[in-house]
């Protein structure tokens, strides 16, 4: 039985992907349990509420997220595929602080993505109180009144677990377990096989 230097160094190689593979794992990050979409690094969660932007903008905020954005239909027919989504639906862009100046509430930046995904003759500031945006079922926007009630989408930025939430007999450390225990398992294999070889007066040249 022939345990070369080559197979070591197999062994070796093997165990530093397996490092590898967990370092990632270990900085994955994760979404709250409430969540219903991953979609572009974002979390996004609908909730069955009837609230004004305004009000809907604060809960999202409680609960450590804010009202959502969005930068296409596609991301819009996403959001709005699970059933039971009301045919409006509170996102988190408004032009409250300048009139035709769409802006995101996380970031206070131009929420210029709208530019495409205006219904028809939108925005038209329909009575002069129209200021806060809500998605259609059709993956339109449009513009509303903020005091109108409709459900709405939260958005968060997945927050990376940190070291103290992390169970013990996670899927991390029971791979670091096995991986542990079968390099420890092939150290003794290989002394045994050494010991054995040496007892018989085989030559043992090829274990190192």
């Amino acid at each position: 039985m022939e345990f070369s230097k080559s197979t070591f160094l197999q062994i070796i190689h093997v165990i530093f992907v397996v490092d590898s593979l967990l370092q990632k794992a270990k900085g994955q990050a994760s979404c709250s349990g409430e969540t219903d979409r991953f979609i572009k690094g974002r979390c996004y969660t609908y909730y069955n509420e009837s609230l004004t932007w305004q009000e809907a903008k604060i809960r999202c905020e409680g609960r450590g997220q804010v009202l959502a954005a969005v930068d296409s239909m596609i991301q819009i027919k996403e959001m709005l595929s699970r059933q039971g989504i009301g045919t409006q639906v509170w996102i988190g862009a408004s032009d409250i602080a300048e009139e035709g100046k769409f802006v995101w509430v996380h970031s206070n930046q131009t929420a210029g993505e709208l530019v495409k995904l205006w219904e028809e003759d939108e925005p038209n500031d329909y009575g002069g109180d129209e200021d806060c945006v809500v998605v259609f079922v059709n993956f339109e926007t449009n513009d509303v009144p903020c005091h109108f009630n409709y459900t709405y989408f939260c958005m968060e930025t997945p927050k990376k677990a940190s070291e103290d939430d992390k169970p013990f007999l996670s899927l991390q450390n029971i791979y670091i377990i096995s991986a542990a225990g079968a390099a420890f398992l092939l150290l003794v294999l290989a002394i045994a096989c050494i010991i054995v070889c040496r007892r018989k007066g085989l030559n043992t040249n090829h274990f190192y």
